[in-house]
């Protein structure tokens, strides 16, 4: 027969264990969706004028809104991999479409399942597809790598999210969901209720089957019709997305899991919608592209309204570790984010931005872009230079000039130099570049991939 002690220790070592287990199951779930080139300015939420979003409004209004989380990149490849490895692009340095996510980088999603979480991903975009190594960490991982469609809809992924959920059952386990919708990322193939016009097949302005990107002459002789019709298009693409979010939310409160969950809503970049004479995202520096968002629900409880933590900039690589957080696990990563509401003082004023042939140094209320078309040179042929570009760097107060129309660096040359100091740190790292660093074999490309890169305009 056991001793008393042995019992007693025995007994302790049980309750742990039960405590530990029950703590596990109490643990909240996590979704995170992010869309493709969705501009904060055309949310409802933020004050635009069309009804775009009201699925993500309502997230906001019982969470919390963060207006200003900065891109790592205007490219998805680069800012999706520093939103999944909690990374800046200078630690990762991965921009191509065909660069590998090593193992020496942790991911999100491992750090979820290590800490006894179930994980889930399914993602719209070819620049994060299982082959590249983004299926860490991931015990399901849907890239439609082998679908022929062009252009994977937003429904498909949020299919794909219900029946890993519905397949679950009755498990008592957490888990983590990434989601990523091509919408409302060119071509725009939904009907929209703010334009007149179809989706047509054919090689027009982000026409369906190929996206185009228009040379800055053409963009400036576009009709004022043309111009509204876009953006009505674009908007409708957003619509289309957020109403998907929608039955995903329906879905978990169906479930009875939306009460435990939280869900974050964010985006890689925007995109320029003519507004300059460009329509891309890749070559453009301004708000447009480089100002993202945060919206934070949790089911749990209601988040308290945290202006100081709201109202400051923040980085994509900064949500990983503030869901970790919220989740109450440790977070046990190597990244270069932090928590946005426990470590604000640690968030630093500037953060940085690459985008092709320029770098962007940009605080709450001043923004430096230091243009460098040569090393633009193999992504933007000569001829077809976006808008008004001059080498060089130039300076913008957004708080007397949000649309960053006059550049004041001759005005206020202390604060030029400070923003240009921080990017020439940031050059010297990026200049060492990664001894890590793999790509896909060629041979190794599908025609789907190829295809679906070609559709969204990355490839000619």
């Amino acid at each position: 027969m056991p001793s008393r002690r042995r019992l007693r220790t025995a007994l302790a070592s049980a309750a742990v264990l039960a405590c530990a287990c029950a703590r596990q199951t109490e643990r909240p779930n996590v979704v995170l969706v992010t869309f493709d080139g969705l501009r904060q300015d055309h949310l409802s939420l933020a004050g635009y004028s069309r009804r775009t979003s009201p699925t993500i409004d309502a997230l906001a209004r019982q969470g919390l809104y963060f207006p200003q989380i900065v891109p790592t990149s205007c490219s998805t490849k680069a800012s999706l991999t520093s939103l999944l490895t909690a990374l800046d692009y200078s630690s990762h340095q991965l921009v191509g479409h065909n660069e590998i996510l090593t193992h020496a980088h942790e991911t999100l999603a491992e750090r979820f399942a290590a800490a006894g979480y179930a994980t889930f991903g399914a993602v719209a975009s070819p620049h994060v597809a299982a082959k590249l190594g983004y299926d860490q960490g991931f015990d399901e991982y849907v890239d439609f790598a082998r679908r022929s469609s062009r252009y994977v809809t937003a429904d498909l992924v949020v299919a794909g999210a219900a029946a890993w959920l519905a397949a679950r059952g009755s498990s008592p386990d957490p888990f983590f969901v990434y989601l990523h919708f091509e919408e409302p990322h060119p071509p725009w193939i939904h009907r929209s209720e703010w334009s007149a016009t179809a989706p047509k097949n054919g090689r027009r302005f982000f026409g369906q089957g190929c996206t185009y990107i228009p040379a800055e002459d053409e963009v400036l002789r576009l009709p004022d019709a043309t111009r509204r019709d876009l953006i009505a298009r674009y908007d409708g693409s957003v619509r289309f997305g957020d109403r998907e979010l929608g039955r995903l939310v329906a879905s978990l409160r169906e479930r009875g899991e939306l009460r435990r969950t939280i869900v974050a809503v964010s985006t890689d970049h925007g995109i320029e919608l003519v507004d300059r004479s460009t329509a891309t995202h890749g070559f453009c520096p301004y708000d447009e592209v480089v100002r993202g968002f945060l919206v934070l629900f949790d089911g749990r409880r209601a988040l308290a309204p945290r202006s100081a933590a709201t109202g400051r900039q923040g980085r994509i690589f900064d949500i990983g570790p503030t869901l970790l957080a919220l989740a109450g696990v440790e977070n046990t990563g190597t990244g270069d984010g932090v928590d946005l509401l426990a470590e604000l003082p640690l968030v630093p004023e500037v953060a940085t931005v690459s985008c092709y042939g320029s770098e962007v140094a940009r605080s709450a209320r001043w923004k430096l872009i230091d243009f460098d078309f040569a090393s633009a040179a193999r992504w933007f042929p000569e001829h077809r230079r976006p808008f008004d570009w001059r080498d060089g760097p130039r300076l913008f107060d957004l708080a007397t000039d949000p649309g960053e129309t006059t550049d004041v660096g001759d005005l206020r040359p202390e604060e030029r130099a400070r923003l240009l100091a921080v990017l020439d740190r940031r050059r010297r790292i990026l200049a060492a570049g990664r001894s890590d660093r793999r790509e896909l074999p060629p041979s190794e490309r599908d025609q789907n991939e190829i295809e679906r890169l070609r559709a969204l305009g990355y490839i000619e």
